[in-house]
């Protein structure tokens, strides 16, 4: 699944691409992707418009659209989820295969989203609206590489929490755009083991975490994601990437740790794949030969965090 330097590696090809494009067409050859509204509503409502911008919020691209007649923009909102892809094309090149929808441009071009699965999304919304109509947005974490992410208010959210750290950092009312990839990747930097439970964190692992989050985050997004050539392959009307950020954990199993060579250690957490190093990230909170510290709970009251 893409996660936020894949997508936010996808919105910086697209903003390049469609700022200023004018929608003259849509199609949804399978209408169960156009979640909100219906399919003849989104149709009437983005022909005309004109796309202005294209943002991110977490794993989910967002396309603001404007017209003339109509001082009040909506939001075209795109989700991805496991194998969605979104192509940039001449309208007369022939699609390729998993057509789902595509919005036709008075330049003769189409945004075609493909996916083979039909499990991604597309919705319609207006600024009264704003994103009730889609929960897993409504209700989505802080953004990671915004200036809001501070240790503070990471600790707020890591404080409300119960149970296993991995799954808890999955869950996008946590931290927004965090997956799979980029879960493994910090834990390590952190020296945190991924079955911790997150209620015994102390306020220098929540530091260290928070710290490791944003730099794996930053590194992946310069260098345009773990899947950043599969994107330009994908989308090869659009600008390629100069280079791709390599996982140094996930996926790695029984290869050296690059921090202590010895072997990772895949196993399933929650029906994830989890690659960790048993050695830089052990089961007990502290690092080899150090004292566990208090943990933030018994340390000091949870309102101190908010």
């Amino acid at each position: 699944m893409p996660e936020l330097p894949e997508v936010e590696s996808m919105r910086r090809l697209l903003q390049n691409q469609l700022y200023g494009a004018k929608i003259v067409g849509f199609e949804a050859p399978f209408p169960v992707v156009v979640r909100y509204p219906e399919v003849a509503t989104m149709e009437k409502e983005v022909i005309g418009k004109t796309i202005e911008c294209v943002d991110r919020r977490g794993k989910y691209l967002l396309l603001t659209l404007t017209s003339n007649l109509n001082k009040i923009p909506q939001t075209l909102i795109i989700h991805l989820k496991m194998r969605g892809i979104l192509r940039v094309e001449k309208s007369d090149l022939p699609p390729a295969p998993y057509l789902c929808a595509k919005l036709a441009l008075e330049d003769k071009r189409e945004l075609r989203f493909h996916d083979m699965w039909r499990w991604g999304g597309l919705w319609l919304v207006n600024a009264e609206e704003g994103f009730d109509p889609i929960p897993g947005l409504r209700d989505i974490g802080v953004e990671p590489l915004s200036p809001d992410f501070t240790v503070e208010v990471f600790a707020k959210q890591l404080t409300r929490k119960r149970g296993k750290l991995k799954p808890i950092l999955l869950d996008q009312r946590t931290v927004a755009g965090v997956g799979n990839i980029y879960a493994d990747e910090s834990l390590h930097r952190a020296g945190l083991h991924p079955e911790k439970r997150v209620e015994s964190l102390t306020e220098a692992e929540i530091s260290r975490l928070h710290l490791a989050l944003t730099a794996v985050l930053i590194e992946a997004v310069e260098s345009g994601g773990a899947y950043a050539e599969l994107i330009a392959k994908a989308n090869s009307t659009l600008e390629d990437f100069s280079e791709v950020y390599k996982p140094k954990v996930y996926d790695r199993e029984g290869l050296p740790c690059p921090t202590c060579e010895k072997p990772l250690t895949k196993f399933q957490l929650q029906g994830r794949g989890t690659t960790f190093c048993p050695h830089c990230q052990p089961s007990t909170s502290a690092p080899t030969g150090q004292t566990p510290e208090k943990s933030i709970r018994t340390e000091r009251s949870v309102s101190a965090y908010v």
